[in-house]
């Protein structure tokens, strides 16, 4: 009786130790799996957003954005847009006939009366875009500085880079102040 109780516990052990390996090889194999399912998933996210982006940046690609503009307190949005259109062809020197239309971009901020919505002007052609944006750089007249209108992305790319390049000219003038003077 001894005899067949050491070879149970033994049969018994063994299976138990089968049962813990084959639980541990399900659980891996769950987690590869959700792993799997949850590469799938980012990798598609991901793609949405890119195409979401280029989508964004194919309707933007033709529009000039203008900060700090003062708005119109006119009742009439037409005729607001109207007094948006003198401004840009008045003090920004933009041609009329370069622009399609203009219109401001957001909702109004009543809380915040000396905010001013962003002025979005389209224009006819990338050559007018590129010309009034000096190729992208950024143009300045009368004071306001006219850009390419960006997408979310591409705003927080060039955020990113301002401010790599804030770091490094920091370091630059802290490595200046701590070396020594040659003289």
């Amino acid at each position: 009786s001894s005899g067949i109780n050491a070879e149970y516990g033994v049969v018994n052990n063994t299976v138990k130790s089968y049962a813990d390996a084959a639980a541990t090889s399900q659980e891996k194999a769950l987690k590869e799996l959700t792993m799997a399912g949850t590469s799938k998933t980012v990798v598609s996210e991901v793609a949405m957003k890119l195409d979401t982006d280029r989508m964004e940046r194919e309707r933007r690609k033709l529009n000039l954005c203008i900060q700090r503009v003062p708005e119109s307190k006119e009742k009439d949005s037409k005729r607001r847009q109207q007094n948006d259109l003198e401004f840009c062809v008045g003090t920004l020197k933009i041609k009329e006939e370069d622009v399609v239309s203009c219109h401001r971009g957001g909702r109004p901020q009543l809380d915040k009366p000396d905010y001013c919505r962003p002025l979005i002007v389209q224009m006819r052609n990338k050559e007018a875009v590129e010309y009034y944006t000096d190729h992208g750089r950024g143009y300045k007249e009368a004071g306001f500085w006219i850009n390419p209108d960006l997408c979310r992305a591409d705003r927080e790319a060039q955020f990113f880079v301002r401010q790599e390049r804030k770091k490094r000219i920091a370091n630059r003038k802290d490595d200046a102040h701590l070396s020594p003077q040659n003289s």
